[in-house]
């Protein structure tokens, strides 16, 4: 499972679904977040392994987000040798 953390989000902390695999993708979770806050303060996510007793902490990062990452509206990131990949998709909207 991911669970994502944003700046000044709704929801402020986000969970995907949990996935038995060795080599899970995960395609849920996310959070609304303005631009500026965005531009201004990392994301945090964290990999957990979800067990009856206690979840493992597989992997840990942050990363603060560019305009150009916002622009180009998808983030790739490589954190660990136990987390190969992360694909942020970055979705844009006008809000009024």
């Amino acid at each position: 499972m991911i669970e994502l953390i944003c700046p000044n989000a709704q929801p402020a902390v986000s969970r995907s679904e949990e996935i038995e695999s060795f080599t899970p993708n995960w395609t849920t979770g996310g959070c609304d977040v303005l631009s500026t806050d965005l531009l201004s303060m990392p994301v945090q996510f964290n990999v957990l392994d979800v067990d009856v007793i206690v979840d493992d902490k597989v992997a840990s990062a942050q990363y603060q987000f560019t305009q150009a990452d916002i622009e180009r509206g998808v983030v790739e990131l490589t954190v660990s040798n136990t987390l190969t990949s992360v694909v942020f998709q970055l979705t844009t909207y006008y809000a009024e």
